[in-house]
């Protein structure tokens, strides 16, 4: 469900909830602490409660920044804060032998309801302990932690302002309770002392403007790669490193969201960067495809907080820029179209036209070898344009989706011989023989115009491709239900890298037009045998060559 913002400002309460439950944990300890009777003891929670102080503020603090931000913080900088700052507090003013004299401050013991306690003096040191603790631990401290663990810098006055008035307000409650004899031990133990600091910390963190910052962070999250550029992160920071988006969450990026002061420390040149280089994966949207987002800014002057930002708007522009792909790509298709019709195409209409003049011309003055010859030619010239604008045709309709597939039962030898008699001019004018080695006829449920067109493709292929004066070899056999169809012939050796890399259609996209490669008629077996719900392969032949293998599911009308 969709979080509004007038739900996020609610969760506050649960904020504050946090932060007095581990005050009340801390005095239930305590308590336990001062029930000993024992003079150091006491002294020892006197620091204690300097100690637990520490640990409180920052330590809840993370915890909202986990639970209502989902966050992973950063475990040594945060172990670093509200650890390592507190031990220097305490040793400073507690433990040090050239600081314990100078900061300690005279108190007296008295009993309460038979129970020994201490009563602080009054005294400039006791004064200057009490606003040198809170300022420290409440103001300094927090400070300390969002900008080590977040990076956060501190440029506004009225965050400030709200944390050093509920400390002030802090100060005058605890120096009041230290100074009631029979109410001191109680209303130090209780949460009184600090619930303005809590409501002040609360308040702050709102301050920060994070309702922008969990309205992005819902929406994307970042993973670390390898190749550096400049992208922005969550936190108002520019960090040196590659993201990718690792899911799309509930909420969609909304176009026009304002992140306004989330980006106000960029620079010009870092806000271009970002525009260049902002491309997010979204690994489960369909085909692998980028969410793209363009970044728009505008400098602004407030100058009720005498400061100057950015207000920067992320607009979702993947559409647009699907859009502008494929357009791109139909034009880059499409001068390759025109370049091969024009070149390959008509020049084969050509020597057709030139063939046919001259056999018309001459044909008393040639003999039959040589007429045999030219017609020979004739025919391949002509059987090749036809396949290439068969498959030009088919090719088109599958990109339109118009292709519609027919299925009907027929035998896999009449299709074996259909196919070899189109293809056997074509093997004649390389002296190639296509030998059937089918032992077994059977039927299969598939569209017969779409099945020879596959194996048309395949023999001319290995026909073209294999060696001269050799043999084509086609069988077709029943295995596990299904029907396969392997088509291999002679000639140089190939690797299975390189027949691997056939089938990876974006690396044969460059050649898939080409009427003299296996490009585009390769790349219809593949779309068509998938389509059939089936399998196509190629493997090294043993002899030199190769062998290409497509399978279909037996199915029966």
């Amino acid at each position: 469900m969709q979080r509004t913002a007038s739900h996020f400002k609610h969760s506050g309460s649960k904020t504050l909830f946090f932060i007095l439950l581990g005050y009340f944990i801390w005095c239930f300890s305590a308590l336990n602490i001062i029930q000993l009777h024992d003079m150091d003891l006491l002294v020892a929670f006197t620091r204690f409660k300097f100690i637990g102080v520490a640990f409180i503020c920052p330590l809840w603090a993370l915890i909202f920044i986990h639970v209502f931000f989902k966050e992973q913080i950063k475990l040594t900088k945060t172990l670093t804060t509200i650890i390592l700052t507190p031990a220097a507090v305490i040793a400073i003013t507690c433990w040090l032998p050239f600081t314990r004299d100078y900061f300690s401050y005279d108190f007296e013991t008295i009993t309460i309801h038979g129970i020994t306690t201490i009563k602080y003096k009054d005294g400039p040191i006791f004064y200057f302990h009490v606003i040198y603790t809170y300022l420290l631990l409440y103001t300094g401290l927090f400070f300390l932690f969002i900008k080590l663990v977040f990076s956060k810098t501190f440029k506004y006055r009225s965050q400030a302002t709200v944390i050093l008035i509920s400390t002030g307000f802090s100060i005058f409650a605890d120096t009041y309770a230290m100074t009631v004899d029979e109410n001191y031990r109680w209303l130090q133990l209780t949460p009184v002392t600090l619930l303005p600091s809590a409501l002040g910390l609360s308040f702050a963190l709102f301050k920060f403007e994070f309702l922008d910052l969990y309205l992005l962070s819902r929406n994307i999250a970042f993973e670390n790669t390898k190749n550096p550029i400049f992208v922005f992160d969550k936190y108002n920071t520019l960090k040196n490193f590659n993201t990718q988006a690792k899911e799309l969450c509930h909420n969609e990026i909304r176009a026009g969201i304002n992140l306004d002061r989330v980006f106000s420390f960029l620079s010009d040149e870092q806000v271009a960067k970002i525009n260049d280089n902002i491309s997010i994966t979204i690994p489960h949207l369909e085909h692998d495809r980028c969410r793209y987002f363009r970044i728009e800014y505008d400098l602004v002057n407030k100058k009720k907080d005498s400061y100057q930002g950015k207000i920067i708007t992320l607009l979702d522009t993947t559409k647009e820029k699907v859009l502008t792909n494929e357009l791109e790509e139909y034009i880059a298709l499409k001068n390759k179209l025109l370049s091969i019709i024009s070149h390959d195409v008509l020049g084969n209409i050509n020597s057709l036209n030139s063939l046919s003049t001259q056999l018309f011309e001459k044909v008393d003055e040639l003999d039959k070898e040589r007429i045999k010859r030219t017609l020979g030619v004739m025919s391949y010239s002509s059987l090749v344009s036809k396949d290439f604008l068969f498959n030009l045709l088919h090719w088109i309709k599958g990109q339109n989706k118009t292709l519609e597939i027919h299925k009907e039962e027929f035998s896999v030898l009449d299709l074996i011989e259909r196919c070899t008699k189109e293809v056997g001019p074509i093997g004649h004018s390389r002296e190639v023989d296509i030998v059937n080695k089918t032992e077994n006829n059977f039927k299969i449920l598939a569209d017969p115009n779409i099945m020879a067109l596959i194996t048309r493709n395949l023999l001319s292929n290995a026909i073209k491709h294999g060696a001269r004066n050799s043999n084509v070899e086609i069988e077709a056999k029943q295995e596990n239900g299904t029907a396969i169809f392997s088509i291999s012939n002679k000639g140089d050796r190939v690797s299975n890298a390189f027949l691997n890399s056939l089938f990876e259609k974006e690396k044969s996209k460059k050649n898939r037009l080409s009427p003299d490669s296996i490009g585009m008629g390769l790349n219809l077996c593949i779309d068509f045998v998938e389509a059939h719900e089936g399998k196509i392969w190629a493997t090294p032949n043993e002899d030199g060559g190769s062998v290409f293998k497509f399978s279909i599911p037996i199915q029966h009308a």
